[in-house]
């Protein structure tokens, strides 16, 4: 199954979320160790990898300027190792993103309930009805400078922000704030709680005096499948006979629940075949739980990826 334009087989970037889970996850482990072995000394460094270590060295000697941490540069050792390989799908997420995205597939998050949002320079801070936030007495508007007694960088991302904010639910948070209607500086002590972030979005429209059933996904995560479930509980309930599945602009997420959400639509066969580089072969057949619902119409655009295009191809 491959998208117009000659984009890549969606699977490969569905097998992307593997390969950059496992980069991900060993990324402080290689950071680690790669900021160790920067120190070794040079004649055991020179042994595995001369080159490079001659070009650290001249980089170290001669540059006129400011070298970027270790860290870095052993970020942007492996991000030129994977641009040789042509492939966009193929990179390294920093470990801010991996929380980030750790976070979205997982559907759910510790955290205190407030949008971070870039304004001017400035990260500014919504707090959603009824939550820690608000009940803090963080209002809108007021602008983030320190997380835990660690003030943000200059320039620091939202990402960058919004990492710092979540954390395990039940902790507590020190967060401090610039007032701008009172020129204020404030700091507020906010526990964490959980924070839904559902994927499905189900809902009647109408048609030509008729309704008809629409349901989005956004993402594919952990609890797709399950609230793909539920939703069409309440196309059951609501007697819907046609059905809009709508995976425009859908990124995909997760091999498992691309194979769920699909046996909720599909009584048998096969969802997808798996190759591997060695040529091994594994099959993803339906899992019986399908809710027959005909005529059901998918909506895909050139965002529909991975995950996504799985579902769309099988159905």
């Amino acid at each position: 199954m491959t998208m117009d334009g000659g984009k890549r087989p969606g699977l490969w970037r569905v097998l992307l979320v593997a390969l950059v889970l496992f980069a991900l996850t060993g990324s402080s482990f290689l950071a680690g160790f790669g900021v160790t072995w920067f120190r070794q000394p040079r004649a055991s460094a020179d042994s595995r990898l001369p080159l490079v270590w001659e070009a650290w060295s001249y980089l170290e000697r001669y540059f006129y300027g400011t070298v970027p941490a270790s860290q870095e540069l052993l970020y942007g050792m492996i991000d030129g190792a994977l641009a040789t390989l042509e492939d966009p799908y193929t990179r390294l997420l920093r470990p801010v993103a991996n929380v980030m995205e750790q976070d979205r597939l997982r559907g759910s998050f510790g955290g205190i309930g407030a949008v971070v949002h870039e304004q001017d320079g400035a990260l500014i801070l919504r707090p959603l009805p009824e939550s820690p936030a608000e009940k803090a007495g963080i209002l809108e508007g007021d602008r983030l400078l320190a997380v835990d007694g660690v003030a943000l960088p200059e320039g620091a991302d939202t990402d960058l922000a919004v990492s710092r904010l979540r954390g395990q639910v039940g902790t507590t948070v020190t967060v401090e704030v610039h007032r701008p209607a009172t020129s204020e500086s404030l700091t507020f002590s906010v526990e964490r709680t959980e924070v839904p972030q559902p994927t499905v979005d189900y809902r009647l429209i109408e048609n030509g005096g008729e309704s008809v059933g629409y349901l989005h996904i956004s993402l594919f995560g952990e609890k797709t499948a399950a609230e793909v479930q539920r939703a069409l509980a309440s196309v059951r309930r609501d007697g819907v006979t046609k059905l809009l599945l709508d995976l425009r602009d859908n990124p995909g997420g997760l091999l498992d629940s691309a194979v769920e959400v699909s046996s909720s639509f599909l009584d048998d066969g096969t969802v997808l075949y798996e190759v591997s580089s060695n040529g091994s072969e594994r099959r993803y057949s339906v899992r019986p739980r399908a809710t027959v619902i005909e005529p059901l119409v998918v909506l895909v655009n050139r965002s529909t990826a991975s995950a996504a295009e799985i579902v769309a191809g099988a159905l």
